[in-house]
Order: structure tokens, then C-alpha cells, then sequence
């Protein structure tokens, strides 16, 4: 996931209704405009929103609101990565990651922690371990320690993040130099033990792509080989308005990841030359929102 982007929560809206919905009725009937988004959908998926510092600290009034309204699932953008929550080896920073989680709850959200295993945004520290029995001990303490915190309050864990390259290969990450592959069967079991209950999501981007799909495939059916418990395939939507074609999104969701027991979509860009200034979030969100609850 990437950067603050003060319009996520649009963002979101734009994908999710454009890549979900199976099996709903699409309807015109006006009585729908006085639906918000999450009770439109209540009995089909989640409306989730990715949310940065300010909005959980609740500083963006007109942003918060439509959060409040519209959305019954939120994803943190940065503050639960490694180099925010666990700067040092044996230093936690959990003041913003608990606001989070309390305004999940103040909210009675469906609550998503992003992420625990990551290579980028790692904390400086983890680039000087070069023997494997560290680097898999400080994983084990960061993911006991984090998923612990938050035992029965954060519902879903993106417990591994982007570890594929395009060809569908592992991505050659500090944790796969140092540990090996079996970080990612690791990740998955310290997570479960930690939260039997979570759900747990292997998480990544371009997915569309049929190489690197399939590597996804054969690393989730090596996990669910192992007896591993993983729930879902987060397909994180780093999209063009152009490409993908809803076509190739369908054949991902449907054909593929249908079949290895689950899948999200964790929609949290879309890069647009257009930019909306600030001045007009409420009016374009009021019309987008129109727009989807009259087509569905």
C-alpha cells in the first residue's frame, strides 16, 4: 500500500463497485439514494476504506464523516508497517495503531492490519541481520508482539505482502536472503498462533498478470499443503483507469482465486491524471455515490 492519499476513501469506492457485486440486483428505484454504501451492500461485502494518520486522528472533518457514513471496513495506510510500529529491535510505537483500532471499533468496523511482513518499509535496523536465526527470531517477536496487542479486535491480517516478482518467482527480499522461503510458511503460522481466530491474507499487486498469478497460486497451495492456515488472497489494486480490462479483473477473481478458498480486494490506488481539489471531495463523492447505488 502505498503513500497518504487524502482521497482513498474515493478511491476505494471506484473499484470496489466496479470489480464486485456478484450476484446483485441492479436497480434504479430512487429509494436507494437515501442508502449509504455499506448498508447498499450490508449483505454482499464489505465497503473499506484505506485511512492515513490524519484520518485517524479524526483532523479531516469532511473526510471522517463520509468514513463514518458510508464505509464498515477500514485498512491503516502506514501505521502498523514495521519502521513506524517497531523502529528498534526492542522498541514498539503503538499510539497511532491503537487509535486505529480504537475508531475501527468506536465504528463497528470490520478492522484490516497492513502489514506485518513487508520488504519495503522495514525498519533500519533489520537491514544490518545477516544470519537467518535472528532475522526469523526478531519475525517471530514482531508478529507475537503486534497480533498479540490486538488479539480479537483486528479481524484480518495482510500477514505477507507483495513477496512476488512479475514472473511469479519470490521476490528476493531481505527476508528471502537472510531466512529462505519458508519465512512466508512462518509468517503465516507465528500470525495463527498468535490470533486463531484472524483472518489471514497473503497480499499483492498486478495479480492480473497471468505469471505472476500462477506464482501466487503455487505459493497459497504450498501454504494450504503444509497446513498452513491462510483465508484469503488480497488483490491489491495498483490500477491504471485504461488497464486492466474488466475482463482480465473477472477472470483473476472469478476463474482463479475463487477456487483456493478466498479472496479481498484491497483496491488502494488508481493513478488519474485528473486531480479533484478539496473544495469539491463532497459534491464528487455525493455523485459518485448517486451514480453506484442507482446502477447496482
Amino acid at each position: 500500500m502505498g503513500s497518504n492519499n487524502t482521497f482513498s476513501l474515493l478511491l476505494i469506492v471506484v473499484i470496489s463497485m466496479t470489480s464486485c457485486g456478484d450476484g446483485l440486483n441492479k436497480t434504479n428505484n430512487v429509494k436507494d439514494e437515501a442508502l449509504t454504501l455499506k448498508e447498499k451492500f450490508n449483505n454482499a461485502f464489505f465497503i473499506g476504506a484505506a485511512i492515513n494518520e490524519d484520518q485517524i486522528e479524526e483532523k479531516e472533518v469532511i473526510a471522517n464523516e463520509l468514513l463514518k457514513n458510508e464505509f464498515n471496513s477500514i485498512t491503516n495506510e502506514n501505521n502498523l508497517k514495521w519502521m513506524y510500529i517497531h523502529p528498534k529491535p526492542n522498541s514498539f510505537y503503538f499510539d497511532i495503531a491503537d487509535k486505529y483500532v480504537a475508531l475501527g471499533e468506536k465504528n463497528d468496523m470490520h478492522i484490516v492490519g497492513h502489514t506485518l511482513v513487508w520488504h519495503s518499509q522495514i525498519a533500519p535496523f533489520m537491514n544490518e541481520v545477516k544470519d537467518s536465526a535472528t532475522m526469523a527470531g526478531y519475525i517471530k517477536s514482531h508478529i507475537e508482539t503486534v497480533v498479540g496487542r490486538y488479539k480479537s479486535r483486528i479481524h484480518s491480517w495482510d500477514v505477507v505482502n507483495e513477496a512476488l516478482n512479475e514472473d511469479g518467482s519470490l521476490r528476493a527480499s531481505l527476508f528471502y536472503k537472510v531466512v529462505g522461503k519458508n519465512y512466508i510458511k512462518q509468517a503465516f503460522q507465528i500470525a495463527h498462533q498468535s490470533d486463531s481466530q484472524a483472518e489471514l491474507t497473503y497480499n499483492d499487486y498486478n495479480l492480473c498478470n497471468p505469471k505472476k498469478r500462477e506464482g501466487a497460486l503455487r505459493l497459497i497451495k504450498d501454504l494450504q499443503e503444509s497446513g498452513t492456515k491462510i483465508d484469503a488472497v488480497g488483490i491489491q489494486a495498483h490500477w491504471q483507469l485504461n488497464s486492466p480490462s474488466l475482463e482480465e479483473i473477472e477472470d483473476c477473481k472469478t476463474k482463479r482465486f475463487t477456487k483456493t478458498g478466498g479472496w479481498c480486494l484491497t483496491p488502494d490506488q488508481i493513478h488519474a491524471r485528473r486531480k479533484y481539489p478539496k473544495r469539491s471531495l463532497a459534491k464528487y463523492f455525493h455523485l459518485l455515490r448517486l451514480n453506484w447505488l442507482q446502477l447496482y
